[in-house]
């Protein structure tokens, strides 16, 4: 038995374990987490991490608690099992070594996770032959933001040809159907994610939720979305369709200095903790955990065309394309 084989079975027994106690104790199990944790964390960046995850669990009245209690008992638990498995153990402890040691191999920095837009020449056959690479440089978790039907329709084969990743997948709610939800089913290693606005998003979410899948929702902003964000609407209509995650992308020209504003919004909103929603705020949060894992940081972008977009820089066209450059060389622009 490999090394890494040891690693998953501990990580997965141990995994096993804590969905079990959540279930039948969560109150008691989610006390001893918070009790258990910084002993088991050495001080550095990854303390960060620790401490942030300790406070919301113990602020006095929060939801987030109470959000978890519900989930492991909404969720079935082989897909609690498949995407907890795969974030814990691939992504961040076997991804993570495995970056660190290509990172020193070929003299770049390798992101956590990559962004794609699937409504043109990107297509899921892209998605699997980046993924073949991707996970050899320790990138296991991929967001897939797919706005038509087309390009859903090939996405269970790329599912189940890399099912130690993960796939959150961004699509519009006309799109959702009970036949997709049920062709998704079996997949356990995908989480949709609703781009909300107003219609069928509550519908979308409804099929997903009683599918058994951990459905979010997401809002992309532009400037004159950013009172929705700070009065919390966007979080107030997550709670109504009971969406655990509300997440935020900008949308073309949006300007850094209002992706900071949001970014701090974000912040004091998961302190706060008014609803039974963890707000995420996609650009921000993936670059401050690129941080803690890697100690450096980038936003891997491509638009529908292949093309490299630098999102600190209001979607600026990069000079790398999927279909002219391999990964490495793209990854050596970052």
């Amino acid at each position: 038995m490999t090394k890494n084989s040891l690693n998953k079975m501990f990580v997965e027994a141990a995994l096993g374990k804590a969905i079990k106690d959540l279930q039948t104790d969560p109150e008691q199990t989610l006390k001893r987490w918070v009790e258990k944790s910084s002993s088991k964390v050495q001080k550095g960046e990854k303390q960060d991490l620790v401490d942030q995850f300790r406070g919301l669990l113990t602020v006095q009245q929060g939801h987030y608690a109470a959000l978890i209690q519900r989930l492991v008992q909404e969720v079935p638990t082989e897909r609690l099992k498949t995407l907890s498995l795969n974030l814990a153990y691939y992504a961040f402890k076997l991804g993570t070594e495995t970056a660190k040691e290509q990172e020193l191999r070929y003299g770049v920095h390798i992101p956590f996770t990559v962004f794609f837009e699937m409504d043109g020449t990107v297509t899921a056959s892209h998605i699997k032959s980046i993924a073949d690479q991707g996970k050899k440089l320790g990138i296991y978790t991929y967001q897939l933001f797919c706005r038509t039907e087309r390009s859903l329709a090939t996405l269970p084969d790329l599912f189940s040809a890399h099912k130690e990743c993960v796939f959150v997948v961004y699509l519009r709610p006309e799109s959702v159907t009970k036949p997709l939800v049920d062709d998704w089913g079996n997949h356990f290693n995908v989480i949709p994610m609703i781009l909300t606005k107003d219609g069928r998003s509550d519908e979308a979410v409804a099929l997903f939720r009683a599918a058994g899948f951990l459905c979010g929702t997401c809002l992309e902003y532009d400037g004159a979305r950013t009172n929705q964000i700070a009065s919390a609407e966007y979080l107030a209509q997550a709670a109504r369709m009971g969406s655990p995650l509300a997440t935020l992308w900008p949308q073309r020209g949006v300007s850094s200095g209002t992706m900071g504003q949001v970014r701090n919004t974000v912040k004091k909103q998961r302190l706060q903790q008014a609803y039974p929603v963890v707000p995420l705020d996609l650009v921000g949060d993936i670059l401050e955990a690129d941080r803690l894992l890697t100690n450096e940081s980038a936003l891997l972008y491509f638009d529908s065309k292949g093309q490299r977009r630098c999102m600190d820089d209001a979607y600026r066209e990069g000079d790398e394309n999927l279909f002219h450059n391999s990964f490495i060389q793209i990854l050596e622009a970052l």
